[in-house]
């Protein structure tokens, strides 16, 4: 008796795990959906044939059983007492989209269907990030009006497909970034241009594709797109008469990043570590583990010491009269600085001799004119176009600017930002002792010489890095 018992045994443990198939609306079974208790840990994937098994140690009563895969609706079953075989049904996300949709707002008190009435915290950090403002960045809206249209009166150019892509004076939302079902980058267009949406017709479902595989209690869609940085490609990678002038995409490709499958979100939209509920308790949200949902705040220059974790810099004088500065971009998967060929660093030497007088002669590098009110000892990373010639040399359409905006015909003059893991060495010769020196690394969002044109300051000077050392014993 005893050796029967002990024979059964499996198959009384087996019987009591959970098992079943997941099919769709035809009841054809579907290949390699993601199985499993909705927020829990506990998950599995179905075989060629739809089939599953799921073995949990956990508690099942009330939880829910969940499915999902690319291309197809989150669906999930309430698991019961004593029933261990269930069919998951999934539905396919319609193939077409409705450009007449109207936009969910993110924030709108008014409107019980807005973001914020169920995702507070994350719709309060997209407002202050840079996502959330693509059109009312007061640096943008004033080259775009005043250098942008005085080159292109009759065109709104395609700015429009990144910056507002749900309409006039709108910025990037949470409905529209959710609704991105695929991403096809092309040479030279950006944003919408490349996008595939898929917004609801009259009567459909109104699906929001996303990275969390169990959120069944909407019409939610599980997309590993939103994992994976062929997502930003959209907007980070741009062309303009043939050149990539937004190559952030294409930067991080290159990188040592890209191998080790570290993608763009894992940097900008890191877990919070101190969040478990993705909607709040009383909204029906679940309690997850830590870390239950990415910031939203799309972590970038706009975050000081983000932007210095990247960096790293080492200085030293050498014989008395040498200045050395070693830096290298340690933390980001592309160019630092990326994005906007406005943005640029610059590194600027001031050393002083023992007669505490300023140290000008130098083998070394001179900032460039565009960058600086007088000439100053110091280096520029940055990415610079010069007037395409070929194009400009009979034509006096295009007022005299330098650098030269990327949206005219341009030709790369050089692009000396900071490659990922690529150290540069920059060296400074004085031809007397230097008593001491300071070292300042500056992040800037403009061109000077395009803010002169534009009669404002340049207020947003980021010191990144300043160091002083002293030199030589001065008798």
């Amino acid at each position: 008796m005893i050796q029967i018992i002990l024979l059964l045994f499996p198959l009384i443990f087996m019987a009591k795990n959970i098992i079943g198939t997941v099919v769709d609306n035809n009841s054809n079974t579907i290949a390699f959906a993601e199985v499993g208790i909705a927020a829990t840990d506990c998950f599995t994937q179905s075989n060629i044939n739809g089939k599953f098994e799921l073995i949990c140690e956990k508690s099942r009563l009330n939880k829910t059983l969940t499915a999902s895969k690319n291309g197809y609706l989150i669906n999930g079953v309430v698991l019961k007492n004593k029933i261990y075989d269930y069919k998951i049904i999934l539905e396919k996300v319609p193939n077409s989209d409705n450009a007449n949709y109207k936009w969910i707002p993110s924030i709108d008190k008014k409107n019980e269907k807005a973001c914020q009435n169920c995702h507070q915290r994350m719709t309060s950090q997209w407002q202050k990030s840079a996502h959330g403002s693509t059109m009312h960045n007061k640096t943008f809206k004033t080259i775009y009006n005043s250098i942008y249209k005085d080159d292109f009166k009759s065109s709104d150019g395609n700015c429009a497909s990144c910056h507002q892509p749900i309409g006039e004076n709108e910025s990037i939302s949470c409905d529209f970034c959710h609704k991105v079902y695929r991403v096809n980058p092309k040479k030279n267009l950006t944003g919408t241009l490349v996008m595939e949406l898929r917004r609801p017709h009259n009567g459909e479902k109104n699906i929001l594709f996303g990275s969390v595989k169990d959120a069944y209690t909407r019409d939610d869609s599980y997309s590993p797109l939103y994992e994976n940085s062929k997502y930003c490609a959209s907007c980070h990678s741009g062309h303009f008469w043939g050149d990539e002038v937004y190559s952030e995409y294409s930067q991080w490709q290159n990188s040592s990043y890209s191998k080790q499958g570290i993608s763009c979100q894992k940097c900008h939209m890191p877990p919070q570590m101190d969040e478990t509920f993705i909607v709040p308790i009383e909204k029906g949200g679940l309690k997850r583990s830590s870390g239950a949902y990415h910031s939203h705040s799309f972590i970038g220059s706009k975050d000081i010491e983000f932007m210095k974790k990247a960096l790293d810099i080492n200085v030293s004088i050498k014989k008395d009269m040498n200045v050395l500065v070693k830096l290298e971009n340690i933390g980001a998967g592309h160019s630092f600085p990326t994005g906007s060929p406005l943005h640029h660093l610059l590194l600027l030497i001031d050393a002083k001799d023992c007669e505490n007088k300023e140290l000008i002669d130098t083998n070394g590098d001179k900032l460039p004119p565009w960058s600086t009110k007088v000439q100053r000892n110091g280096s520029i990373f940055a990415k610079v176009y010069r007037s395409s010639l070929a194009y400009t040399q009979n034509s006096t359409h295009f007022k005299s600017l330098y650098p030269n905006p990327y949206w005219r015909p341009s030709q790369l003059e050089y692009d000396s930002r900071l490659k990922a893991n690529a150290p540069v060495l920059k060296h400074f010769a004085f031809n007397k002792k230097i008593k001491s020196v300071t070292i300042t690394l500056i992040y800037r969002r403009l061109y000077l010489s395009w803010a002169k044109k534009l009669n404002t300051d340049i207020d947003d000077d980021i010191i990144l890095y300043q160091k002083t050392l002293k030199g030589s014993q001065c008798n």
